[in-house]
């Protein structure tokens, strides 16, 4: 999700840099398909960034969808996390995770993930419990 404040057109303005930001970091298999959601949050407040706008710059900048909230009233949330998870859900049917990030590198204390590195964390979690004497 790249969430921006429509009451605030600096902040829309970052949403380039946020996006190309996260691909960098997270390094999706292909990031021109990643399936962004872009938000416009604060719509209680008065607009300065319209829904055309918005819209129009998911448009061109990889067919994103664009919902808006309010975070303060809880209008849009509860949609933007089901089509969140609806998203994913789609992408694991169709067994493609290639729209999941492998790695965070650049967050600090951020590991590589991946299936097999998975399965060794579960595995020394196992093993841990094991040894309890507790």
């Amino acid at each position: 999700m790249l969430v921006f404040d429509v009451s605030n057109q600096a902040s829309f303005n970052r949403l380039d840099f946020w996006k190309k930001n996260f691909l960098q970091q997270a390094a999706p298999a292909n990031p021109s398909d990643f399936p962004f959601i872009v938000v416009g949050n604060k719509t209680d407040a008065a607009r300065v960034v319209s829904r055309e706008t918005a819209a129009q710059w998911c448009a061109t900048n990889g067919k994103c969808e664009y919902l808006e909230t309010c975070a303060t009233s809880g209008e849009g949330v509860e949609n933007l996390f089901i089509r969140a998870g609806t998203l994913v859900m789609e992408q694991m049917i169709n067994n493609n995770d290639d729209f999941m990030p492998t790695s965070l590198s650049g967050a600090a204390g951020a590991m590589k993930i991946d299936r097999q590195t998975e399965k060794e964390a579960e595995a020394e979690k196992t093993k841990k419990k094991k040894k309890c004497k507790c």
